[in-house]
């Protein structure tokens, strides 16, 4: 073994120059900026067949309140009571599981669903406001849904958990894309009164 003499100059370094990328490094770009990409793209709903995948919402709302899911659907029959639109007169929850409505709707229109669960113990003759905001296409046709609706706890409080669908319906059959949708709960100071 030698030892390197002092005093010399380390080995010349080749200068990278900048270019195109080679084969494997393109591809590692293309598969980077797909996965970047993904979660932005729109779910187009096509048929009644198809499921809820790139829907996000908030799942952590009210501590006897929340909300377990959101998906793609279909408006189902027969149609579920709307919900009241007056905060003075809200809808009284019932204590069994049941579906209601956000708006109006026609029996196989394509449809978003959201899950709420309201748990054992729950305080009694509490309003809660919940206000939907769906941001969606049909064909190219941008369109906002925004609309607050009021229900009202039970008179007794429930002693196991109790689900309730709440269905919105497009107002179309076919050819409708989801872009995003909101759901914000929050409790109302007094029945009649709220935020």
């Amino acid at each position: 073994m030698t030892e390197p003499r002092s005093g010399a100059s380390p080995p010349a370094r080749r200068k990278r120059r900048w270019g195109w990328p080679s084969a494997g490094q393109a591809i590692v770009l293309a598969i980077l900026l797909a996965s970047a990409t993904a979660g932005a793209v729109s779910l187009r709903i096509t048929s009644s067949t198809e499921t809820s995948v790139g829907l996000v919402s908030p799942t952590d709302f009210l501590a006897h309140w929340q909300q377990t899911g959101s998906l793609a659907a279909v408006t189902i029959a027969p149609l579920p009571p709307r919900l009241s639109l007056a905060v003075a007169t809200p809808t009284r929850l019932p204590g069994v599981a049941a579906n209601r409505g956000v708006n109006f709707g026609v029996p196989g229109h394509l449809a978003l669903e959201w899950t709420f669960q309201e748990s054992a113990g729950t305080p009694v003759n509490i309003e809660i406001e919940i206000a939907f905001t769906v941001d969606y296409l049909v064909g190219a046709t941008a369109t906002t849904f925004a609309r607050t609706v009021y229900v009202e706890t039970q008179a007794a409080s429930p002693t196991a958990a109790i689900t309730f669908s709440i269905f919105w319906d497009s107002g179309h059959a076919t050819g409708v894309t989801f872009v995003s949708q909101v759901e914000i709960s929050q409790v109302c100071s007094a029945v009649g009164t709220c935020p």
